[in-house]
């Protein structure tokens, strides 16, 4: 029970966590529109950095699931699949961050 606890104590702060993602996707956003309206190189290196930022924020979170999904993996009887579905989530984050770095300099909309 102490376990449970404590692992719903972390994921109250990962909520916290995302609520400031939302809001740095929103200055993003409004980075991003500035840029495709007025063409502002700065604020395309702004809004770039921001995503960034979240996407490793976000990847960071989905490497604690995969840890602690792991840890558990045989407390239940889905388990494994639990640790997949986290694996998959963590890879697909690098992926995205693969693709936004490796295309900042490309002229095309971003992927967030």
């Amino acid at each position: 029970m102490n376990n449970k606890l404590n692992s719903l104590k972390t994921e109250n702060k990962i909520w916290l966590i995302y609520i400031f993602i939302f809001i740095f996707a929103l200055i993003s956003n409004y980075f991003e529109e500035n840029y495709l309206y007025t063409n502002n190189k700065k604020s395309k290196k702004i809004y770039q950095s921001i995503n960034l930022t979240i996407l490793t924020t976000a990847l960071i979170i989905y490497f604690y699931f995969v840890v602690t999904d792991y840890k558990q993996i045989n407390q239940n009887k889905y388990g494994v699949l639990k640790e997949a579905a986290s694996l998959m989530f963590f890879i697909a984050g690098v992926i995205v961050i693969y693709i936004e770095y490796k295309t900042q300099n490309d002229e095309e909309i971003g992927i967030i």
